[in-house]
């Protein structure tokens, strides 16, 4: 379970679409072999065999191996070789040559990674890899079927076998593929789960599409039952899960007796139970820090409220339960919850581990449902971030687990508003003031302007408007975020331009919206292999204010737009009063799944939204 944001400054990036990308083939599979041996419910071998041909530098990183081991893993064998197109050999590989690291990116984890990294020296090129696991320690998932693990990769053939005693009960779920799971008894009376593919295109990244893992094919495996790291459930219904869920928080939410007096001490005169958690949870943010722990009943069980005391720092699972432990001392009922920043939804007949990453709190009120944030308590307390918004998550109760959806912001609520005058003189400099302001998701998305240098807040404006960053004189940032509202915020911005406005002859040719937004012109893929998705629903609107220098007169302006589209909506106004001209643009999209049919209407809408923000107004001395 790993931090939901990252922390590295980007500069926002707008809806945009790259010209659609063929379905290139970098790596063609060419035999893919797993295959599993049950021999209880603690003990599971796994051999393994993969041979693929690499064509290009594109598909190298498939040249490479690596696994990772802990206490109760195993690589029990391992060998490799590399040859060319006719078969001559380049290079064994023996297990001697693998390297062991215990670094990751998780600061604390039990695991080592052995690993072998090879650099092909020409292409095509063939790489295979011959390797035996041991599970000793209980297993609550079994290898999963996911031959195909990346675009551009193509399968010739790939086979998935597993052994299972007739005493231990297998589920499986398909996922996004047509090939089914052959169940037969073996020589031996155990239950054989056999399942095939073959000939698999490659996947081609196109533009407006869902992530790979929602169009490539797999097949999920696990038990019923399972004993695990000295642990057993059942994974039979979402309830049983969470029970288990629920017996590694048992007894884990014990504070220090100082720790609840003081507590006590803040939240003893709130009038309500929201000011109760607002001044919790800002302790949890000045008293904590998060840090990526993967330690015990496999990374899975969180860190004790009363370690996260002392030490002042955990992971999400550790964190979220620490808040739920701080809750319930002051007689605040919360639930801790375990959610995928990656899943949007659930397998509803197949309970699983795989699908979760993150972990939160959720805080039933009598009028409303509190879900919170305990990785990053920077965020306004309440707020649904963009990482767990409208995803379906696992409450986990003495009762058990209980499937939930968390709420979604309307694609309207992801508002950006800029307020924008700009000022052309006859000396040909232009004044360009700017006040934006950004909600909800766009907020998110301006989050690093708050902690980076005035260098990294200037390359931002260079980015997003049609000025460089030499020419910008003072740049505000300041956030506005109360708990249980939307957050926002605000960018103040003033610059002074030489080259805003083109000057040929007695005309000046001015930018009609000084932002740059980035929309493609080029065409998307008339036959696409999937529906268009759009993950990011938001608003933006522009209203500017362009004075004209003395001595000139308005010659031409764009024509008014108007497009209503069910992907989304855009229109453009221009009204001239006197030497000012106001200038409004506003553009909603919509986030959804529309019919691949509709490829040609929302490249046409782009082309219009994207000609529009570049047109020009004409102006005449």
């Amino acid at each position: 379970m790993k931090k939901f944001r990252s922390i590295i400054f980007n500069t926002v990036i707008f809806l945009c679409v790259a010209p659609a990308i063929m379905a290139q083939t970098n790596v063609v599979v060419l035999e893919d072999v797993t295959d599993v041996t049950v021999k209880d419910e603690v003990m599971v071998g796994i051999n393994r065999h993969r041979s693929v041909e690499i064509l290009n530098d594109k598909g190298s990183d498939c040249a490479n191996f690596d696994t990772q081991c802990s206490k109760g893993d195993k690589l029990v064998s391992f060998s490799g070789s590399v040859t060319d197109k006719e078969g001559r050999v380049l290079r064994k590989i023996k297990k001697s040559d693998l390297h062991t690291t215990e670094y990751s990116r998780e600061m604390a984890t039990d695991a080592v990674t052995m690993f072998f990294d090879y650099t092909p020296p020409t292409y095509p090129i063939i790489v295979t890899y011959d390797w035996k696991e041991e599970i000793s320690d209980g297993i609550i998932q079994y290898p999963m079927f996911f031959p195909q693990s990346d675009y551009g990769m193509e399968i010739k053939k790939a086979s998935y076998r597993i052994s299972v005693p007739v005493t231990i009960k297998c589920k499986y779920a398909e996922r996004n593929t047509t090939s089914t799971v052959r169940c037969t008894t073996s020589s031996d009376g155990n239950n054989l789960y056999e399942v095939d593919m073959e000939n698999l295109p490659a996947i081609g990244k196109e533009p407006y599409s869902q992530g790979f893992t929602q169009m490539a094919p797999m097949v999920l495996f696990a038990p019923s039952c399972f004993q695990y790291m000295g642990t057993s459930g059942s994974l039979d219904s979402w309830r049983d899960f969470g029970l288990w869920h629920s017996e590694l928080l048992t007894g884990r939410d014990v504070l220090p007796d100082a720790l609840r007096d003081e507590l006590h001490q803040i939240t003893d005169t709130c009038t309500s139970t929201k000011s109760k958690l607002s001044k919790v949870y800002d302790y949890l943010e000045t008293h904590t820090r998060y840090v990526s722990i993967q330690l015990g009943i496999g990374g899975l069980q969180p860190a004790s409220a009363s370690d996260v005391c002392r030490t002042g720092f955990s992971d999400c699972k550790g964190l979220s339960n620490y808040m739920h432990a701080m809750l319930e001392a002051i007689g605040v009922p919360s639930f801790y919850t375990i959610i995928s920043t990656r899943e949007t939804k659930l397998l509803k007949d197949f309970p699983n581990q795989v699908q979760f990453n993150h972990a939160i709190l959720q805080v039933p009120l009598p009028a409303d449902t509190l879900w919170i944030e305990c990785t990053d308590p920077s965020l306004p307390l309440g707020y649904v971030h963009s990482g767990i918004a409208g995803r379906e998550a696992l409450v986990i109760s003495e009762d058990g687990g209980n499937i939930c959806r968390l709420p979604e912001y309307s694609d309207s609520s992801n508002f950006q508003k800029s307020d924008i005058n700009i000022k052309l003189s006859t000396d040909g400099i232009t004044v360009v003031k700017m006040n934006q302001k950004s909600y909800c998701r766009q907020y998110e998305d301006k989050c690093p302007l708050l902690t980076v240098d005035d260098n990294k807040k200037k390359e931002y404006i260079q980015n997003t408007v049609r000025l460089s960053s030499n020419e910008v004189d003072s740049i505000g940032i300041s956030e506005n975020k109360n708990a249980f509202s939307s957050p926002s915020i605000s960018l103040k911005m003033k610059a002074e331009s030489h080259s805003y406005a083109n000057s040929v002859g007695d005309r000046l040719f001015v930018p009609v919206n000084p932002l740059l937004k980035s929309f493609s012109s080029q065409q998307l893929a008339n036959r696409r292999s999937g529906d268009i998705y759009i993950g990011y629903g938001y608003l933006d609107e522009e209203n500017i204010t362009l004075t004209t220098p003395n001595g000139y007169t308005v010659e031409s302006i764009p024509q008014p737009v108007n497009i209503q589209k069910p992907f989304g909506s855009f229109s453009s106004s221009i009204k001239c009063e006197g030497n000012k001209l106001l200038i409004r643009q506003c553009l909603l999209m919509r986030k959804g799944s529309y019919p691949q049919n509709l490829s040609d209407s929302l490249s046409g809408f782009l082309k219009s939204i994207a000609s529009s923000y570049g047109q020009k107004i004409v102006l005449k001395k």
